[in-house]
């Protein structure tokens, strides 16, 4: 039973964000959503929680340990699936993102708090995990799609720059830990502000993505789709269960990491595709074919942790 109540309601929520595009709204207002959830609801959210942290909290440099080295191995065992799946070397790095970036902000976190209502710690773990890892996917993710086209070396590096410096995510993330190191603490009447706007950010974070699986449709290569979908969601996890184990992990550490590791590939990985040339096909069927497939991923999780 509590598999279902902490999976359920986030795919019941994607569900009728799913529903709620199909029929009644339309493309710009999926557009304006996303925007309020990405620079306001998930920054709100972020600041309100890291903001009176404990940014020492010992369990969370273990979580993001495990969780970046997961996602390096995981890089390497993409690319093998994807020499042997035949993936064309122009789609190499689409299929590389989709393997290894996981929707963190948007199901990863709403997963976690779900499943460890009650706990002090599980939730800020996420949160303080959510910033370095962010850092790395984007890293990450602009090597493989550049290393996938042809020349612009010099560009590469001014791209990584702004897209690291212009993320609310990770710029949320510095402003709470400089807030929460000086000791400074916001009026009371800013931080009730705060607070409320940060608790807007998880429902609309599964409605969103539910209205971009009715916006993105499966095309291209399903096989080469579905080799990247079955990597994120089930290889990922696995190898990370794996370094979890050699660190010592467990109890709420071990489900924070696995969790967020076994999160679908993220909506913005066919953002990025677009901006850099990748295969938009694959992007978008990667996303759809592990979202999918996460309902059986982050369930194995939550029963096994």
């Amino acid at each position: 039973m509590e598999v279902v109540n902490t999976v359920a309601p986030v795919f019941i929520l994607i569900g009728v964000g799913a529903i709620l595009f199909r029929r009644f709204l339309d493309a710009a207002f999926l557009r304006g959503m996303n925007w309020l959830t990405y620079w306001v609801g998930l920054p709100a959210l972020i600041v309100h929680s890291l903001s009176r942290a404990d940014l020492a909290e010992p369990l969370a440099a273990a979580v993001i340990a495990v969780v970046s080295g997961a996602t390096l191995l995981t890089l390497a065992a993409g690319a093998v699936v994807a020499r042997a799946l035949r993936v064309p070397p122009a789609s190499g790095g689409t299929f590389l993102q989709a393997s290894l970036r996981g929707n963190l902000a948007f199901i990863g976190i709403p997963v976690v708090l779900f499943a460890y209502p009650e706990s002090p710690t599980a939730g800020t773990v996420a949160i303080l995990t959510l910033g370095p890892v962010m850092v790395l996917y984007n890293v990450l993710s602009v090597a493989v799609l550049q290393r996938s086209r042809d020349g612009g070396g010099g560009w590469l590096s001014r791209k990584l720059a702004k897209t690291l410096l212009t993320n609310p995510l990770i710029l949320a993330s510095v402003l709470a830990a400089l807030l929460s190191l000086s000791g400074i603490e916001l009026p009371f009447f800013l931080q009730r502000s705060v607070g409320v706007l940060g608790q807007m950010a998880l429902p609309l974070a599964l409605l969103s993505i539910g209205g971009a699986l009715a916006v993105v449709r499966v095309k291209g290569s399903v096989r080469a789709a579905s080799g990247a979908a079955l990597v994120k969601t089930a290889l990922c996890p696995l190898i990370g269960a794996g370094l979890a184990r050699v660190a010592g992990l467990e109890g709420e550490a071990l489900g924070v990491a696995l969790i967020l590791l076994a999160a679908p590939t993220a909506a913005a990985s066919y953002i990025l595709a677009q901006q850099l040339g990748g295969d938009e096909g694959l992007a978008s069927g990667a996303i759809v074919i592990s979202t999918v497939l996460s309902v059986i991923s982050l369930s194995v999780v939550v029963a096994v942790v």
